[in-house]
């Protein structure tokens, strides 16, 4: 079918990395050839599982509900290694169900994600998000569904869904894809341009997921408003810049100008692993 793009907070079942890093084709278990390729796992429906249980695959298995399965058919899915639910909607199961279909999923002690699937006709992407948001927010916010499946065919094609979600998950610290920082940009002590530097910052060192870098107008309130990140450039007096690790001040009075590349000098020094040899 046409492409879509399926995103996951954590990997389903146990706590372990996915079995493919970028794509992977979800086929219908009817169409599975065995052995099992590589990146491809089965698709199964409520009326394939039982009929077609030599295509299970021994690590992820993809079972699509168009409603709320009934007791014998969570005992069948027991068995089923990699659990991924999809609470399909686009074929009829109830948006209001999902968080009872997660309940009972705990209850009957079922080691499987739930991922929610939909379709987005929406044209712009702020209305997509929003969209998301209204409809999941909550639900996503306190894991009880692990992963959404969007196709939104109508977004223009420089606005990839893909991407978007992962900036919504990444605003709401749910899963970060890049590099996380940390601003305040109108604090009235500010003596150098700190947006143009925040632009400077975000432009060459966005890339690093798990990294967080703040950048603050004050040294004074500075350090504490920046707790938590890894690295930071705050401003101090006569418009010069100190490069923070944490809360430890490890070079001062940096020029503005200057401040990314001393900051990068840092990084490269401390988080070597982090840069190609190109950057």
């Amino acid at each position: 079918e046409s492409p879509a793009d399926l995103i996951m907070l954590e990997s389903p079942g146990e706590k372990k990395s996915l079995p493919f890093k970028n794509a992977f084709f979800g086929i219908g278990a009817e169409h599975i050839k065995l052995p099992h390729a590589e990146k491809v796992f089965p698709v199964f429906s409520p009326n394939t599982l039982n009929r077609l249980k030599e295509k299970i695959h021994p690590g992820f298995n993809l079972v699509e509900l168009p409603g709320m399965p009934d007791d014998k058919f969570f005992g069948e899915l027991r068995e089923i290694p990699g659990l991924l639910l999809i609470l399909n909607e686009n074929k009829g199961f109830a948006a209001c169900d999902v968080e009872l279909l997660g309940s009972k999923v705990r209850q009957k002690g079922l080691n499987a994600a739930l991922l929610v699937k939909k379709s987005y006709l929406e044209k712009e992407a702020v209305d997509f998000i929003l969209r998301i948001v209204v409809e999941y927010g909550d639900l996503f916010l306190q894991r009880k569904i692990q992963g959404i499946w969007v196709e939104a065919p109508r977004l223009p094609a420089n606005q990839k869904p893909t991407d978007l979600v992962y900036k919504l998950f990444q605003a709401a610290g749910l899963r970060h894809t890049q590099t996380e920082f940390i601003s305040c940009p109108t604090w009235a002590r500010t003596s150098f341009d700190l947006q143009g530097v925040l632009r400077e910052v975000k432009k060459e060192l966005s890339g690093f997921p798990g990294l967080t870098i703040a950048v603050m107008g004050c040294v004074v309130n500075g350090p504490g408003e920046m707790a938590g990140a890894d690295y930071g450039i705050l401003g101090t007096a006569g418009g010069k810049v100190h490069i923070y690790r944490g809360k430890t001040v490890i070079k001062k009075n940096i020029s503005p100008e200057n401040a990314l590349e001393a900051l990068k000098d840092v990084l490269k020094q401390e988080k070597s692993k982090l840069f190609t040899e190109s950057q």
